[in-house]
């Protein structure tokens, strides 16, 4: 397992090894001035010529590798590795550990070196089956070194952690010059002091394929070279995080399943990236769906806490913000950067982004399902909805226009001429298509990444109506979205909800194909989040949040993904969490969203979702989303359901991945401290925390499939006097 440190016996010992390599790794000993108390205090053993080299505390050796001798250096803290650390290693990383030829992986996080990073290591035929660098946390200091990025050094190097550092200078060119890492899919070196601009010449054919780049929190400045956007540039990067942009220049972006727009920043003093740094990172067959609006933090705000326990933020999307020291914008995608293009060659005519575009009330950027309904607002006067009749009104000689209308075929084709002429909507989802004239608009429900959620009135009938076009994609000139593909799209994702009928699903109602919407049941209570959340601030609201009804909406959910897991194909939903589970008037809990969850795929199945307070560690690490990865998220669900309380509260997302990477999970209150009348003495709480935390298992296989969650919910419910 990653980041442990193992001392089991190996066929491979320090006989096996040669003295040269013995000596190299003494020289690391020799490089910690304080290797003695160091040692003491963390019970470390061996690092001497007398012990065999497989009996040292952070030598883990590969007797079953394929490579001879091959072996690791985990000298970690933790949470992330092993180590107590009582007292951290203070010295210098030696540059004679490049002579191991068969060493896999350096591991010394958290601990407290200093000087710079040995150039040696890069050098030709230095560090040959060298796979991990993982050196977070430290001290270090000095430039990257030009000679890591030459053509003949880490020719296996797959992951280089190294933020958290004092490391400064510019970032060299030649390191993703062709030639330069071609193993590299993840670096990670946030946290530092950076400067100068981006290279131009980074991901061109031929040079690193990196999958996961992060440059976030250090001085970082100029624009996003235009060679980035170019096709074939980065195509396998499927997650991107930077600086966040200042107040004055908004950022666009995309919920999950969304193609990420445009990041923009430009402060002064270089504070933070100057200028622009733009992308799209498509999600599997979403391409779609809009750029969305993203609100910036107060540029004089340095603590998280504060400003997560006024409003969550978007927690529902790819990007969202967090605020304090490290504020980071998260983006991730799935076939890479090909649409990049787009977004390099018009950032500039884009940003900043005109005034219209920009929410003008209420919290920003909330998922609909976060927010309850509130009061009517002045719907004549709503810029979003006058966007809408825009849209229809320069739409009127295209042939998208939704069933019933004038030209619409027989048979269920879209005629009228057009680029759209000759679209063929499916026998089967010809009765859920409805034109947006026949919705009568009562209030807004919510903002969110996809767009935006009205509670209407359809046929007699109260609904939401989710129309998936932000605010962005309404002012900007409609030539830019694809109808045909995003119709397309759209039918596709109303077919796989049309068939999904179950009770503790949110039902589909119908879809129209101009604007692009989603009419589902409407849920009165709202989310489950906001359920929790006014049980936390209002006792009356509390009293009705008794322990079966919360063991109630349990057994909902966990009955609504049970049927998206055995559905055939079978459904990973991969966004499982507290804001997409409604509640209706009933109490009756309903999982909405499945609808932008991906088919499994195998045993990987899902798409990559990016929200950490949910994510099972193997997601976090880059493993595509599963049904135990929803079996995990779950269990974050249950320990919502019986602390009233935000998950991981008070903690950036790149603690969270620490925490859960290292086998830390949200803490349980004391007995006393749960909210809810009689809450210490609630029949089952023991079993519930039981099987609570047999679903966030670390490891995905020990995680209980949902059927036997369901079984062991719904006897706990029975065991409830009413």
């Amino acid at each position: 397992m990653a980041g442990e440190i193992q001392q089991a016996p190996s066929r491979v010992t320090a006989a096996c090894m040669s003295l040269h390599a013995v000596a190299a790794l003494l020289a690391q000993r020799q490089a910690i001035n304080n290797w003695d108390a160091f040692a003491a205090s963390n019970s470390v053993i061996g690092w001497d010529t007398a012990t065999p080299v497989c009996s040292w505390t952070g030598i883990v050796c590969k007797a079953n590798s394929t490579t001879a001798n091959k072996f690791d250096i985990n000298l970690s803290c933790a949470p992330v590795g092993r180590l107590p650390c009582a007292t951290k290693a203070q010295g210098t990383l030696a540059p004679e550990l490049a002579e191991l030829s068969t060493l896999g992986t350096i591991a010394l996080e958290g601990q407290a070196l200093s000087g710079g990073l040995p150039a040696a290591w890069g050098a030709p035929g230095a560090l040959p089956a060298l796979y991990d660098l993982k050196l977070s946390g430290n001290a270090l200091t000095g430039s990257l070194p030009e000679t890591w990025g030459g053509t003949q050094a880490f020719p296996s190097l797959f992951r280089m952690e190294l933020s958290g550092n004092q490391l400064s200078g510019s970032v060299p060119a030649g390191w993703g010059a062709r030639g330069s890492f071609l193993a590299l899919r993840y670096f990670i070196a946030d946290g530092n002091l950076l400067t100068g601009t981006l290279p131009s010449g980074w991901g061109q054919p031929g040079s690193s394929q990196t999958f996961r780049l992060d440059l976030s929190s250090n001085r970082l400045s100029g624009t996003l070279p235009p060679e980035w956007g170019a096709q074939n540039v980065f195509p396998q990067l499927e997650y991107l995080q930077s600086p966040p942009p200042p107040p004055q220049a908004q950022p666009t972006s995309s919920s999950s399943s969304a193609p990420i727009g445009v990041i923009a920043g430009s402060v002064a003093a270089g504070a933070v990236v100057v200028g622009v740094l733009a992308f799209f990172a498509l999600r599997p067959s979403k391409g779609w769906l809009r750029k969305r609006t993203q609100r910036p933090l107060e540029a004089s705000s340095s603590s998280f806490t504060k400003q997560w326990d006024e409003q969550l933020g978007d927690e529902g999307a790819d990007t969202f913000i967090a605020g304090g020291k490290g504020v980071d914008t998260f983006l991730t995608g799935g076939r890479g950067l090909d649409t990049f293009i787009t977004a390099a060659r018009t950032s500039a005519s884009r940003l900043p982004m005109p005034a219209a575009a920009q929410p003008a009330d209420g919290p920003a950027n909330l998922p609909a399902s976060y927010l309850t309904t509130g009061p009517s607002q002045q719907l004549d006067s709503d810029a979003y909805l006058q966007g809408i009749n825009t849209l229809l009104h320069n739409a009127q000689t295209a042939s998208l226009l939704t069933a019933g209308q004038p030209g619409r075929e027989a048979g269920g084709r879209a005629s009228g001429g057009g680029a759209d002429s000759g679209l063929l909507i499916p026998p089967e989802l010809q009765r859920w298509v409805f034109d947006w004239s026949e919705l009568s608009i009562r209030h807004l429900l919510g903002r969110g990444s996809y767009g935006r959620v009205f509670l209407a009135t359809w046929r007699a009938t109260p609904v939401a109506a989710k129309v998936l076009l932000d605010d962005a994609a309404l002012t900007n000139s409609t030539a830019e979205l694809d109808r045909l593909a995003m119709t397309r799209e759209l039918l596709a994702e109303a077919q796989v909800m049309s068939a999904m009928r179950h009770p503790n699903l949110v039902t589909f109602m119908g879809v129209c194909l101009l604007p692009p919407c989603i009419l589902t049941e409407h849920c009165s209570q709202g989310s489950l989040y906001g359920v929790l959340s006014k049980a936390a601030r209002d006792p009356a609201f509390a009293a009705q949040l008794t322990w079966r009804r919360r063991l109630a909406m349990a057994c909902d959910a966990t009955r609504g993904l049970l049927y998206l897991h055995v559905s055939s194909p079978p459904i990973v939903h991969s966004d499982v969490k507290s804001p997409n589970v409604l509640v209706d008037h009933n109490w009756n809990a309903k999982v909405c969203d499945f609808n932008l969850s991906a088919f499994a795929r195998g045993p990987g199945g899902g798409a990559a979702p990016s929200n950490p307070r949910w994510l099972a560690p193997e997601v976090l690490q880059g493993e595509r989303a599963s049904a135990a990865s929803d079996t995990y998220a779950f269990a974050i669900l249950l320990w919502e359901l019986l602390t009233w309380q935000l998950p991981w509260g008070g903690m950036d997302p790149f603690q969270i991945r620490r925490a859960v990477l290292a086998g830390v999970r949200p803490e349980l209150p004391p007995l006393d401290a749960l909210p809810g009348a009689g809450a210490a003495s609630m029949p089952g709480l023991e079993a519930y925390c039981s099987l609570m935390r047999a679903c966030w298992a670390g490891d995905p296989q020990q995680r209980p499939t949902l059927e036997p969650v369901v079984a062991q919910l719904s006897t706990l419910l029975e065991a409830v006097a009413l």
